[in-house]
């Protein structure tokens, strides 16, 4: 057995509370080596780089939703720079998780966080009930079937959960100004359902998108450029000054409209 593999199941369910660095607010997340045995070290170094894209892209009283919750660092981060007058809404199917964020939501601080609303659902193309996987190693590569990375290590258990398409969520939850995406291949799916979201609310979008997929990049690439979004590769030095032609590991997505003001955003929340 892999030396790690065999540390990841001597941690296997077990869970602590961990606070995000201060200029995260400094808010408290349970958090999990089950989502990684990075979780094990300081939580600041998990995912640096979507923990600053939450501080220079979520404003105050923004509707936040986060698409592939897992253990929630994206949305706790979200819910204080949003404040308390904001909403965050984090979509996650796997109930173990679910469980986690729930916990996270109880240590909310109202005074300066958004409410966090969990819906134990997956999201994809349409309204109805998939099959998931729960991945063997650590679970933020959990997947829908027929999707996941190499990083899953297999599959421990396959699950049935329901799923909705985001222009489905639109109609019954207030529209947002950023969306998160986390889907582990699933990006083509999940953007096939929000075609009134991408056209007529036209949020900013994160997400991820495997760049060895070439069929996954070229048609998400299509979907956003065809709703008139530019494309920015969140991991280059100074992204905001030049658009990328195609989808990227870190892509973040911008209304043509917006791009100006965005970058403006972008440079304040920088200065500070």
């Amino acid at each position: 057995m892999n030396p790690w593999h065999a540390v990841e199941l001597m941690f296997r369910n077990t869970s602590f509370v961990r606070k995000l660095p201060e200029k995260y607010g400094g808010v408290r997340c349970v958090v999990s080596p089950e989502g990684g045995l990075r979780f094990l070290g300081r939580i600041g170094n998990v995912d640096p780089l979507l923990l600053e894209l939450s501080r220079k892209l979520v404003q105050k009283d923004d509707i936040v939703w986060d698409v592939g919750a897992n253990l929630g660092l994206f949305s706790a981060a979200a819910s204080y720079f949003a404040g308390p007058v904001g909403q965050v809404v984090a979509l996650e199917p796997d109930n173990w998780l679910v469980g986690l964020l729930r916990r996270t939501v109880a240590l909310r601080d109202k005074d300066r966080q958004s409410p966090i609303e969990v819906i134990p659902c997956a999201v994809s193309s349409e309204e109805t009930l998939a099959e998931f996987c729960i991945a063997e190693r650590s679970r933020c590569s959990n997947a829908l079937a027929g999707n996941g990375l190499s990083q899953m290590g297999g599959v421990r258990e396959k699950i049935t959960v329901p799923t909705v398409s985001l222009d489905w969520l639109l109609e019954r939850r207030t529209p947002p100004a950023v969306v998160k995406i986390d889907v582990e291949g699933a990006e083509t799916a999940v953007l096939s359902g929000a075609t009134k979201l991408l056209n007529v609310v036209r949020p900013i979008v994160i997400t991820e998108v495997a760049p060895d997929d070439a069929d996954t990049v070229t048609t998400v690439t299509a979907q956003l450029t065809n709703a008139h979004y530019q494309l920015f590769d969140a991991a280059a030095a100074s992204w905001f000054e030049q658009p990328v032609a195609r989808a990227c590991w870190n892509t973040i997505a911008i209304p043509e409209e917006r791009v100006q003001s965005v970058r403006q955003q972008f440079l304040d929340a920088s200065r500070n």
